[in-house]
């Protein structure tokens, strides 16, 4: 079967994924409870009001983080739609970054497609689908980052929309600072090269306002920049004693089966990277700097799973499942890298039977007979577009 087919394949089936969503999202526009109502749509409301510089009456301290992501949700709310649609639109951005990030890497057009589709049918994704939350949002701004640094350019505006992109990894989350480490680790050199006292400006101003502000606030407020997380002694209301790596031990196979619920077959990318990086350490004769550039994705793929190893966890099997969302980092990269891999070792067709496996393992969803028209009228519209205005998308991802 040809790579085309298998694109249109996962397109298809994202397709009805979505196509669900988005149905289940407008009859249930209210969101379930747990982090949305606690702080997410609190925060989001709090931005429409102009509390959000000096909430008045916080109910929680988690209303003290970071929400450049929750803006967006902002914007459903003051047009009005359902916040049960706002994880929508960042998957299908992730669809978007994902499929450009393959075609940065050197997969072709449809191995590109085909690698978006198999990450945005992972069970850990799509049980987010009709939440409010921002940890897709966190990952779209990552690997956009990373896309941007891949291919530098010394324009005004390619420095601004970094400056965006670079503000609103660390606006979105705190464990945006860990992925901003990374990405000055292994990019930051490339980009100094660039740099001039204008561009810095032009990157500043908007790293700032999405980024660093709401540490500015945090510091103003409680002498403590990442309130109300614990941080060397400083004023604090959360410190987490429980951490994916101390519960592993204690509950490995809960833990395991959390992990294989929402990663499936591609549990194994983590371990298969890992077996790579080895291999490759072993048949390189000068173990120096080197071996880390030429290695990169591998070893940034380990420092991300490290950094979800220190992720907050519990010992209940619902919060394990849902403290998975915190590797999508690692793991989409992982799975780019065993895509990259089996593409090299001209196994890549086998892979694309296993993923589509994968892509209908999710057997949780209602039936409705009558969507079925609307799913395949849709689908069959995606594909046209993707096949007929190829050139153009190409032309408008490039």
């Amino acid at each position: 079967m040809s790579t085309r087919i298998f694109a249109w394949i996962g397109i298809t089936i994202f397709f009805y994924y979505i196509f669900y969503s988005i149905f289940v999202g407008v009859i249930n526009p209210i969101p379930t409870k747990g982090d949305s109502w606690d702080y997410h749509i609190p925060i989001s409301k709090m931005i429409l009001s102009g509390e959000i510089i000096s909430p008045q009456h916080p109910i929680i301290t988690q209303w003290y983080y970071p929400g450049s992501s929750e803006a967006i949700n902002s914007f459903f709310l003051l047009l009005h739609i359902p916040l049960t649609l706002s994880n929508i639109l960042a998957v299908i951005v992730l669809f978007l970054i994902c499929w450009k990030l393959g075609g940065v890497f050197k997969l072709n057009y449809y191995e590109s497609i085909f690698f978006a589709t198999t990450i945005v049918t992972l069970n850990g994704i799509v049980r987010w689908y009709n939440s409010v939350s921002i940890d897709v949002w966190l990952v779209n701004f990552f690997l956009l980052g990373i896309i941007l640094l891949e291919r530098p350019k010394s324009s005004l505006k390619y420095f601004f929309i970094l400056g965006i992109t670079l503000g609103m990894i660390i606006g979105t989350k705190y464990t945006g600072f860990y992925y901003m480490a990374i990405l000055t680790i292994f990019y930051g050199k490339r980009i100094l090269s660039l740099i001039s006292v204008q561009k810095l400006l032009v990157f500043l101003v908007p790293f700032i306002i999405f980024g660093v502000s709401w540490y500015f606030r945090n510091y103003f407020f409680f002498h403590n920049p990442f309130y109300p997380l614990y941080f060397f002694g400083l004023p604090y209301t959360i410190n987490f004693d429980m951490q994916v790596w101390n519960i592993f031990p204690h509950y490995p196979k809960d833990t395991l089966d959390a992990f294989f619920g929402e990663y499936k077959i591609w549990l194994l990318s983590i371990p298969l990277v890992i077996v790579q990086l080895l291999r490759g350490f072993i048949h390189t004769k000068k173990k120096t700097l080197k071996f880390f550039t030429d290695h990169k994705i591998e070893v940034i793929i380990l420092l991300l799973f490290i950094i979800f190893t220190l992720s907050p966890t519990d010992t209940k099997r619902w919060i394990m499942v849902s403290s998975i969302r915190y590797s999508y980092a690692s793991f989409i990269l992982a799975i780019l890298s065993v895509f990259l891999y089996s593409k090299k070792s001209k196994k890549i067709q086998w892979l694309f039977l296993i993923s589509i496996t994968s892509m209908i393992m999710v057997t949780s969803f209602n039936y409705y007979p009558k969507l079925v028209l609307l799913y395949g009228a849709g689908a069959l519209f995606c594909c046209y577009i993707f096949e007929n205005y190829k050139k153009s998308l190409q032309k408008l991802f490039s």
